[in-house]
C-alpha cells in the first residue's frame, strides 16, 4: 500500500455513534434541546442536552478535519507537486501547493478547537461552574489597562 493510501486509512479510522446522548421518550419521539433557568443548569437533562450539543459539534468539526486532511493528502501527492515541490520557495509555485497548504492549515486549525471542545467537556461534568465564554476569553483577550 502506498503512503498516501496509509495516511487516508489513518483519517478514517475514527467513527463516531451517531445517537450518542440521544433522549428518547416513547413513540419515537427524542428530545432535541433543553433550555433551563440557571438553578436547573446542573440538572440531568440539562447536562445530556448540553453534552449533545457538544458532541454533535465534534463530529462536524472531525467530518471537516477529515475532508481537510484528505485534501491536503490529494493535493501533496499531485504530479504538479511531484515534480516542482521546493522546501526553499517562498510562495507556491503552483495551485495544488497552495491547496495542500491550505487543507493541511484548516485541518490543524480545526483539530486545534477540539481541544475547546474537550474543556467544556470537563467543565460540565466536573461541575466547575466555568461559563462557556470564560474559556476563550481567557485565553485570547487583551489584557486590561491600569
Amino acid at each position: 500500500m502506498s503512503e498516501k493510501e496509509d495516511l487516508k486509512k489513518e483519517i478514517l479510522k475514527v467513527h463516531y455513534e451517531e445517537n450518542m446522548f440521544k433522549i428518547s421518550f416513547g413513540d419515537g419521539k427524542n428530545i432535541m434541546g433543553v433550555r433551563t433557568t440557571d438553578e436547573a443548569y446542573d440538572s440531568v437533562l440539562a447536562k445530556m442536552s448540553q453534552y449533545k450539543t457538544l458532541y454533535n459539534t465534534l463530529r462536524d468539526i472531525d467530518s471537516k478535519i477529515k475532508y481537510s486532511f484528505e485534501e491536503g493528502i490529494e493535493n501533496t501527492y499531485s504530479p504538479t507537486m511531484n515534480k516542482y515541490f521546493s522546501l526553499f520557495s517562498q510562495e507556491p509555485r503552483s495551485r495544488e501547493e497552495f491547496l495542500a497548504y491550505y487543507f493541511s492549515e484548516n485541518a490543524l486549525f480545526r483539530l486545534s478547537t477540539l481541544w475547546d471542545i474537550l474543556a467544556q467537556f470537563y467543565n460540565i461534568f466536573y461541575n466547575l461552574g466555568k461559563k462557556i465564554m470564560i474559556f476563550i476569553i481567557k485565553k485570547f483577550s487583551i489584557p486590561e489597562e491600569k
